[in-house]
């Protein structure tokens, strides 16, 4: 586990809001009191049961839909939030999504105190671990994530990182007679979730947050005179030294592990176990860590092994806030980053430096032993052929007429009713205008005549010849097709 991540940890689960360091849990009573970083991931004090639901909508519109949805069931409140943790568009427009329903006021205030506070402060829903535990352990077979807290056992169910059902099992107390009652009721309704998503669970992964007290701990351990209760005959095994998963049995171990102080308070996992065996699956049970709290309790918690596959995308905070804290935690690399940039441009800039000042040594002994580094060999002919080319071509376009003047020669030529239907205007090897246009003329046969005759002379004043004429004539109009060129 990263120890500077799980040092930024605040866990708010059942009532109690716990920051771990080291060996101890330390309650919180304020936020404000933690200086530094901090994720909070929380129930938000509602229980944040967790919920899988299949909707009639599109992705963009999930979270809406499935507010009404809750709402009709009864279990959501209006003027709420939806936390979405996954989200996928299937065939036929649905969506499937993995969210948490919470009660606007309950966030809002979280959302408050993220922003109040100096530092970088995130907001992750429980259920975004339970989510990104099951992303990190499944896979490509079923899995069932379960995370044990107090009375309640929440689950969610899913292959290929794609979440199939999910719930919370509750127990009416913290006995053993109720906790087995738990263990079955969840057996239960897996076993219903198997037949309902046609998948085969194949792995039981097992995380917990459970707070016992002093005696408890001494009856588990193995100092009275007493022993654990078990759910079956099973117990003898002990826990793996340190392999961030957890073999024993007993709601604490018994056996070696009472040798330790430590290791003999580890969390039963004997009815995990069971559970993975009815279903033949494989159990994986993170390994749990004893930390000590204040008033003869004590801490037992696997969430250490999770809170890394946490991801801060998963924060209620929005876009900036995680932005902001991604930008400080890749601040130093960047910095790397651009002193490499800045070094590298500097001795690329002095290595150039050294070239050219070497090179315009060189030059200098050259012209200092008589050596005229201005002299070129001579062009050749054809070299002239194209320097003259270029210098006439370049003269002409000194004189080239504009297309705006030859616009302007031909609305200076136009008579009467004449209208142009096309205009075309291009510039041969000399750089001369050369205008093709057509046109009509509708003022009756005569005055149309005239008025073409008269168009033609003044277009000619205007420096240009006819290189070709036609036209054709009725009793209404005159028809014309002209080609002109600058002289």
């Amino acid at each position: 586990m990263n120890n500077a991540l799980l040092d930024k940890i605040v866990v708010e689960v059942d009532g109690r809001t716990l920051h771990l360091k080291r060996r101890t849990a330390h309650t919180v009573k304020e936020m404000d009191d933690l200086v530094g970083d901090k994720w909070l991931i929380t129930d938000f004090g509602r229980g944040a049961q967790p919920h899988s639901l299949t909707l009639d909508a599109p992705v963009r519109y999930a979270e809406t839909v499935a507010a009404r949805r809750l709402q009709e069931l009864g279990e959501f409140q209006e003027g709420g939030r939806i936390l979405c943790h996954w989200k996928q568009a299937r065939d036929g427009g649905k969506t499937e999504m993995f969210c948490t329903p919470v009660p606007g006021e309950a966030v809002s205030g979280y959302e408050d105190r993220s922003r109040a506070d100096g530092f970088h402060h995130l907001v992750f829903s429980v259920n975004s671990l339970l989510y990104s535990c099951l992303k990190r352990h499944g896979g490509a077979v079923g899995t069932v994530v379960l995370f044990e807290h107090d009375r309640h056992v929440d689950f969610a169910v899913g292959k290929r990182g794609k979440v199939l059902a999910s719930g919370r099992v509750s127990a009416y107390s913290a006995d053993f007679e109720a906790r087995k009652g738990l263990a079955e009721a969840v057996a239960e309704e897996l076993r219903g979730v198997q037949e309902r998503t046609k998948v085969k669970i194949e792995k039981v992964v097992h995380f917990a947050w459970l707070v016992g007290v002093e005696e408890e701990r001494s009856q588990a351990t193995g100092a009275s005179s007493g022993t654990a209760p078990s759910f079956a005959n099973f117990g003898e095994e002990t826990a793996s030294e340190d392999t961030g998963k957890e073999t024993g049995t007993g709601w604490a171990s018994t056996g070696t592990a009472a040798i330790s102080k430590a290791r003999g308070r580890l969390l039963n996992s004997e009815w995990v176990r069971l559970l993975a065996k009815g279903f033949k699956a494989e159990a994986e049970v993170l390994k749990p860590q004893v930390y000590d709290l204040e008033e003869n309790q004590f801490l037992v918690s696997s969430i250490s092994r999770v809170v890394d596959t946490l991801s801060d995308s998963l924060a209620i905070n929005g876009l900036l806030p995680v932005w902001l804290y991604r930008g400080q935690r890749l601040m130093p690399v960047v910095a790397l980053g651009a002193w490499l940039l800045i070094t590298g441009v500097y001795f690329t800039g002095v290595f150039f430096q050294k070239s050219a000042n070497h090179l315009q040594g060189q030059i200098t002994a050259l012209e200092d032993s008589g050596f005229s580094t201005s002299e070129s060999l001579p062009p050749t002919p054809a070299d002239y052929k194209e320097i003259l080319q270029f210098s006439e071509r370049l003269s002409r376009l000194k004189e080239v007429r504009p297309v705006r003047q030859v616009l302007s020669d031909l609305s200076f030529a136009e008579k009467g009713e004449m209208a142009f239907d096309s205009v075309r205007i291009e510039y041969d090897k000399l750089s001369r205008a050369v205008v093709t246009l057509s046109g009509r003329i509708a003022s009756g046969f005569a005055q149309s005549s005239a008025d073409h005759e008269a168009f033609l002379n003044a277009i000619r004043s205007k420096g240009y010849e006819i290189v070709d004429s036609r036209f054709s004539t009725d009793i209404n109009s005159l028809t014309f097709n002209l080609k002109l060129a600058e002289q």
